[in-house]
């Protein structure tokens, strides 16, 4: 469900990601939030995860018995683009046969209507 854009230009990456979820909860896309970062423990171990450049959300979109497409999604703050690791990812889904894209939840609402997925 779209907002007005005033209210989409004002809300956070974040605010932006968790509409975005709450969309794709509603769809027939199985999406999940993918993150990338490190966590520093006590012991002085420090763990990487993730691969830098993936998008927020990745996940598949059910085509019919034994049919899937790759699905991303990149978060974005209204106005702002990838960084070019992002753009990057998001070009290499071209030949793949994905459905892929960036922005907001807005975006997103629209991205999901243009591949018929409800």
């Amino acid at each position: 469900m779209k907002v007005p854009n005033d209210l989409d230009k004002a809300l956070s990456e974040s605010q932006q990601l968790s509409r975005c979820l709450n969309l794709l909860c509603a769809s027939k896309v199985s999406a999940w939030r993918n993150n990338v970062g490190v966590a520093k423990y006590d012991d002085k171990r420090t763990v990487r995860f993730g691969v830098a450049g993936t998008s927020d959300i990745l996940g598949f979109v059910n085509r019919g018995p034994l049919k899937g497409m790759f699905f991303a999604f990149e978060v974005k703050k209204y106005g702002k683009k990838p960084t070019q690791r992002q753009q990057n990812f998001l070009d290499n889904l071209k030949d793949a046969d994905a459905i892929f894209g960036y922005g907001t939840a807005n975006d997103l609402a629209d991205l999901l209507l243009a591949y018929n997925i409800d």
